[in-house]
């Protein structure tokens, strides 16, 4: 049976997940940096919601990789409220050579909300087996009045950069959906924000 999707309603909360625990820390910082930007504000925090991990795997055979997934936010109430949704993806990537081949790949990603096509991020190049992952973020935003049910599709493509040998790259990543309310107005009650991923 598959998960159900990630949702939360207003007031804000984050949805529950279990994440691996070297993601802890990260979410928090995520929590944090979205908790700065609503400080820096007139308006209602936003509404937030996470992801559990995901994954995908690139190699030569399959260098590059596509995820959807559905993003929508809902007010029963039908308020005449402008938002703004922003959409990010935060990636932990390694490289995995099947030899001891010494070139360097590396990655690229881009998050993108239907026809708003977000800005192409790149890793630095990728040691071999390192102990620790390479982390990379990337974001994309879109506005919409709650008159009307906001929907989007979230795409976030990954690609293998580069010279490298056989092997491939792992890739884990969250996701994070923040619904910001327009300056000096209350949260609509019953919104509710759900990201289309477990």
């Amino acid at each position: 049976m598959s998960s159900p999707p990630c949702s939360v309603v207003s007031p804000p909360v984050v949805a529950k997940s279990s994440p691996p625990r070297r993601w802890g820390a990260r979410a928090v910082l995520l929590l944090a940096s979205v908790a700065s930007v609503a400080s820096s504000q007139t308006g209602p925090s936003p509404l937030v919601a996470t992801s559990s991990v995901q994954s995908l795997t690139l190699s030569d055979a399959w260098p590059e990789a596509r995820r959807v997934f559905s993003v929508e936010a809902v007010a029963p109430r039908r308020p005449d409220e402008d938002v703004t949704l922003e959409v990010g993806a935060t990636l932990q990537v390694r490289w995995v050579p099947a030899d001891d081949d010494p070139r360097r790949p590396s990655v690229r990603a881009r998050m993108s909300l239907g026809e708003r096509l977000g800005r192409w991020e790149t890793t630095t190049a990728l040691a071999p087996r390192a102990s620790a992952p390479v982390e990379l973020d990337v974001l994309a935003g879109d506005d919409c009045n709650l008159m009307e049910d906001c929907f989007w599709d979230a795409v976030l493509d990954v690609e293998l950069q580069g010279e490298h040998g056989p092997g491939v790259v792992e890739v884990e990543w969250i996701s994070t959906g923040s619904l910001f309310f327009a300056d000096g107005l209350n949260t609509p009650p019953e919104v509710t924000l759900t990201l289309g991923l477990p």
